[in-house]
């Protein structure tokens, strides 16, 4: 027993915190097994490889600032064709060699066709298989850069976006990275090019980039290094998001039931905010304060000026 007690005061000092709950139990059960020590031993080590293992994936999940665990059979490849005619491709990368031969990936679509999810699919992927990770937009990564230069720590930032095996760079292409943001995004491109792998989700096609960056100059420089030993993937079709929410507009209709300005019936102008309207807000989930149907029948605009004010309800 105090011989025991001393073997977990070991285990803990080494800080085998995997072998050191399960001794008691392999322990026995090398007893009923009739196991011999190097056996025993083996047992041990691999409870402690798995524990360790479970850890470091669980370590690669903090680290890749993700906030959902995207899986493959989440994506569904049945609303465009161009989906399924790359699905072979898609599936194949999950196995993850373009991270192990430094190359990149780029998904182009337009808003709404599945690039980010896809990219969420390949860095959860990559957290399973013990890659570091880390998730970002290009914006997101610009604004740090440029935080940084007031206390002179841009290049250990930069090291920051270096250093991860993956680094997935989602939303190019909505914003304009600038005079300044242009050479940054540079030259975090060019130090992981061939060294790490990147993953790129960009709504514009390569001819358009020179309206991101500062120059074509250093669109096509980017562009160069990137379509350089990579996968380009280009999704079609109109957005998932708003083929979804115009179905449900078409439920919250028949559950309205003759909306003006979804039916047949004379449109009467509403008044939301100060902006007159066919539409009914209910429909839209409108932001502004929604009244009452009966307050806002009231409401009656000519041009830009009221006509009159609300009645009294009630």
């Amino acid at each position: 027993m105090i011989d025991t007690q001393r073997l977990k005061d070991k285990l803990t000092d080494l800080r085998l915190k995997g072998m050191l709950p399960q001794l008691d139990t392999t322990w026995e059960h090398a007893a009923q097994k009739n196991l011999n020590v190097v056996t025993t031993l083996n047992l041990l080590a691999d409870i402690e490889l798995e524990q360790r293992w479970q850890n470091a994936i669980h370590l690669r999940w903090r680290q890749s600032a993700l906030k959902e665990k995207r899986t493959i059979d989440q994506v569904d490849f049945d609303p465009h064709k161009s989906r399924q005619e790359q699905k072979t491709r898609i599936l194949h990368l999950l196995n993850l060699d373009f991270v192990s031969a430094h190359s990149d990936v780029l998904l182009i679509g337009n808003p709404g066709t599945g690039k980010t999810c896809l990219a969420k699919c390949l860095a959860y992927a990559a957290c399973n298989a013990n890659i570091k990770v880390l998730f970002t937009t290009a914006i997101d990564m610009i604004n740090q850069l440029i935080a940084v230069e007031a206390d002179h720590s841009r290049l250990s930032k930069l090291h920051y976006y270096y250093a991860p095996g993956l680094l997935v760079c989602d939303e190019l292409g909505y914003l304009s990275l600038g005079q300044q943001g242009s050479p940054l995004f540079f030259q975090g491109i060019s130090q992981r090019h061939q060294q790490k792998s990147t993953v790129i989700t960009t709504n514009l096609p390569f001819a358009e980039w020179g309206q991101v960056f500062d120059s074509t100059t250093v669109a096509t420089a980017i562009a160069d290094r990137l379509v350089h030993n990579s996968e380009v993937l280009i999704l079609g079709g109109t957005s998932y998001r708003r083929k979804l929410t115009s179905h449900q507009s078409r439920r919250t209709t028949d559950l309205l039931g003759g909306v003006p300005g979804l039916s047949s019936r004379p449109q009467r102008p509403y008044f939301v905010a100060g902006q007159a309207t066919t539409r009914h807000p209910c429909v839209y989930m409108h932001p502004w304060p929604i009244f009452p149907p009966m307050v806002l029948a009231n409401f009656i605009t000519d041009g830009n000026r009221f006509s009159g004010w609300p009645r009294h309800v009630g």
